[in-house]
């Protein structure tokens, strides 16, 4: 007879872990998080500033930095985790999860982002990164942005279609239904070269 494992960890471990040490929980095993290097936080933080004008300016939803989602198996059993570099949320989703979770500041979010971004860091292998996409679509999340630093672009990819982006520094990134009127010139995330 087969025996059956189950995957993932109860939460109260997997907070008690995460805070020890950060990591991502995929298929069992725990992946850590490496530091980023410059060029990375580079890009975050220009990002971020964009999305946090458009975030005050449209009050359309909530965007985070290095926020961690799970994935549950039963109500405290974490399955599994993933921390996109940036997550943003749509208000109306982010107003019915705090409705229907009281005690949300107490453990990671437990609902995938309407977008999530990744910065490609040197030490990221490019099938995790293509592995880590299509895990965010199955599950739900509307958009992704990949962003290269080593080539100055980035790839777009929209959940339910197939049609694959590929913008340039000579390019606009823009939110499209998922954050409508948002757009930021690609040449701006990088540094002048």
């Amino acid at each position: 007879m087969a025996v059956q494992t189950r995957l993932g960890m109860p939460l109260d471990e997997f907070i008690r872990e995460y805070d020890k040490s950060p990591f991502e929980l995929v298929n069992g095993e725990r992946i850590p998080i490496v530091p980023p290097v410059a060029i990375h936080i580079y890009i975050i933080k220009r990002l971020l500033t964009a999305l946090f004008a458009y975030e005050q300016s449209t009050q359309q939803g909530q965007t985070f930095t290095d926020s961690t989602f799970v994935q549950f198996d039963t109500p405290n059993w974490v399955k599994g985790s993933r921390v996109p570099d940036i997550a943003f949320y749509s208000q109306a989703r982010w107003d019915e999860y705090i409705a229907a979770m009281p005690d949300w500041t107490e453990k990671p979010f437990a609902f995938v982002p309407d977008l999530c971004v990744e910065v490609i860091s040197k030490n990221d292998n490019y099938e995790d990164v293509d592995a880590k996409v299509d895990e965010y679509l199955e599950r739900g999340v509307r958009l992704v942005w990949v962003i290269n630093p080593r080539t100055r672009t980035i790839m777009v990819y929209t959940a339910g279609s197939d049609h694959l982006r590929r913008l340039t520094a000579q390019d606009t990134l823009t939110g499209g239904d998922v954050l409508p009127d948002f757009s930021v010139p690609i040449a701006d995330l990088f540094p002048k070269e």
